[in-house]
């Protein structure tokens, strides 16, 4: 996983924040998104290294914005067997 870039919503409790530790862990790096606050500030204290952002999945905008970010910050992400740039 090291040099993998990493989106990941839902990052900042259960699984999501489960699979984020994984994939730092091991020499990826991680952007992360959640709409909870308290807990994405939790998330990022434990992922040095780890960008995080408040997105609400709901609203296409705040997911479209993030994305670009998350794309921009990390030179791109794979997605299935294409690269984003």
């Amino acid at each position: 996983m090291k040099g993998q870039r990493v989106v990941i919503t839902a990052a900042a409790s259960g699984i999501g924040r489960v699979v984020a530790a994984a994939f730092a862990a091991n020499g990826a790096q991680v952007h992360l998104c959640d709409v909870n606050d308290d807990a994405l500030a939790e998330a990022a204290a434990a992922l040095p290294g780890a960008v995080v952002t408040k997105v609400d999945l709901a609203d296409t905008d705040s997911v479209d914005g993030w994305i670009r970010s998350a794309v921009d910050d990390l030179g791109g992400v794979a997605q299935s067997s294409k690269s984003l740039n």
